[in-house]
């Protein structure tokens, strides 16, 4: 008898550890699957919205020739579905100067932003920007296809009204007419923030886990 129920403890004091480990083994494996699925995106309360920018200071892009500065900077696009890695922006730049010109038109820009893991944090030159100093007779061109560096969101993995990005990008490749507009090259820079906002009752977001 006494035996008979020694066994039986020494079976339930087995099923126990094996249920303990069972339960540290699941947790374990759901941390896994959390920390494999987190990735950085962006969000949205609604997919299509309106979005509408506006330039927080100036932005600067410095080349061989110098500085083209542009005092405002009009974002408009729509909002990319919650989850999605990538976010489309069209930018029309005015009140700019050019290596001390003034009258510089620069065509509409597109970019789109990215946020997947292997490139977070660039911004993808989707149309070529033309330059155009008429003062100077001379222009620059910046190609598209380029993807560069570096780009970031703020507020961060919140939702909010207003998100601001910050672009501080380096090895911008260009060509020039020559002249005054200098020589063509791949040391471009970008600075600039800008402010962007969807329509009323939407809102918006960058998760950068």
């Amino acid at each position: 008898m006494l035996k008979s129920e020694t066994r039986e403890r020494r079976e339930m004091r087995k099923l126990k550890k094996l249920s303990v480990l069972a339960v540290v083994v699941f947790a374990f494996s759901a941390i896994g699957v959390a920390n494999a699925s987190a990735a950085p995106s962006f969000t949205t309360s609604k997919a299509g919205a309106a979005l509408t920018g506006t330039a927080k200071g100036s932005q600067v892009f410095t080349t061989n020739a110098g500085t083209v500065t542009c005092t405002s900077a009009a974002t408009k696009g729509t909002t990319a579905a919650s989850g999605s890695t990538t976010q489309k922006v069209f930018v029309k730049y005015s009140g700019c100067t050019a290596f001390g010109f003034a009258s510089v038109n620069i065509s509409e820009a597109e970019y789109i932003f990215n946020a997947k893991a292997e490139n977070k944090n660039t911004v993808t030159i989707n149309k070529a920007i033309k330059i155009e100093v008429p003062l100077a007779g001379c222009s620059q061109t910046v190609p598209a296809g380029q993807t560069v560096g570096t780009v970031s969101f703020s507020p961060a993995n919140v939702l909010t009204t207003a998100l601001v990005e910050e672009s501080n990008v380096s090895g911008i490749t260009y060509t020039s007419s020559g002249g005054l507009c200098g020589a063509s090259g791949s040391n471009g820079t970008y600075k600039g923030n800008n402010e962007v906002k969807p329509e009323s009752g939407v809102t918006i977001g960058y998760d950068s886990l």
